[in-house]
């Protein structure tokens, strides 16, 4: 079962109901990271917070898609 506007192949990788783990939860940490050192402002999530992949791709875009604007897009 895919999620509208989402590949179904994106959606094994970060199931939207599921919490991230691997390397999902490794990517949202870095983009994470990679924020702080943006100035952006960045909650403060330990590394043993459970969140979903839809949060998890949720805070990312509010991050990053002003820098990213086809971060949404799917091919």
């Amino acid at each position: 079962m895919s999620t509208p506007g989402r590949s179904p192949s994106s959606t094994r990788l970060v199931p939207p109901d599921l919490p991230l783990r691997g390397l999902a939860k490794a990517m949202f940490f870095a983009f994470l990271g990679l924020g702080r050192e943006l100035g952006q402002t960045v909650p403060d999530i330990g590394p043993d917070t459970a969140h979903t992949g839809a949060e998890g791709l949720a805070m990312i875009h509010a991050m990053f898609g002003h820098m990213f604007p086809n971060l949404n897009n799917q091919r």
